[in-house]
């Protein structure tokens, strides 16, 4: 199936941050760690 939906693509592969996961942590509850006194 996917060979035929890239078969006359350019696949470009793009490094850095994604926006999407950029704020994926907001509104979770921190999780202690052992460090902090």
């Amino acid at each position: 199936m996917i060979d035929r939906l890239v078969h006359h693509a350019d696949v470009i592969a793009l490094k850095g941050d994604s926006y999407r996961l950029k704020n994926h942590n907001l509104g979770r509850i921190p999780t202690p760690t052992d460090d902090q006194p």
